[in-house]
């Protein structure tokens, strides 16, 4: 969904007819269809994670190393990135009259590091999911064992 957004919303203005107004209102309708969608993504997660056990005990040590860090740093990135690139897009149709918006640098900028940033905000999002399906993350018998080991390694002077 999201890959389809963000190509409609970039390619939309391109060789067509379209008015200015009918254009930002297109844009600012698939923009805010694309920030709702990243939070739903993101509440998704979230809602997904705070079943898990470690979670719902405290232990957040699971979530903060391997796989779940990465979506910990691309998430907050990418969700920057996409707010940024729509509002210098809906800037340049609604304020400046320009529906060739690849001509501001700006846009050119913001675009590549929104395209830069996506794959890995991708895998990080699709490796955590599959991750959170597996059974030890809804059992407490793999974490039980593992507390008294890393209370000890964590209050040692």
């Amino acid at each position: 969904g999201d890959v389809y957004l963000n190509s409609k919303t970039e390619y939309e203005a391109i060789g067509s007819d379209t008015s200015i107004k009918e254009l930002s209102h297109l844009q600012m309708i698939l923009f805010g269809c694309s920030v709702l969608l990243q939070f739903s993504i993101t509440s998704a997660l979230f809602l997904i994670l705070c079943n898990t056990f470690p979670f719902q005990v405290g232990l957040m040590f699971p979530f903060q190393e391997g796989i779940f860090k990465w979506l910990l740093v691309f998430q907050p990135i990418y969700m920057v990135l996409s707010c940024v690139v729509g509002g210098v897009r809906l800037h340049q149709i609604l304020v400046n009259s320009n529906t060739d918006v690849w001509k501001s640098w700006i846009y050119s900028l913001f675009s590549f590091l929104h395209k830069l940033v996506a794959p890995y905000y991708y895998a990080a999002s699709l490796r955590s999911a599959l991750t959170l399906g597996h059974e030890k993350y809804y059992t407490k018998d793999a974490w039980v064992p593992l507390l008294p080991e890393r209370i000890n390694n964590e209050h040692l002077p």
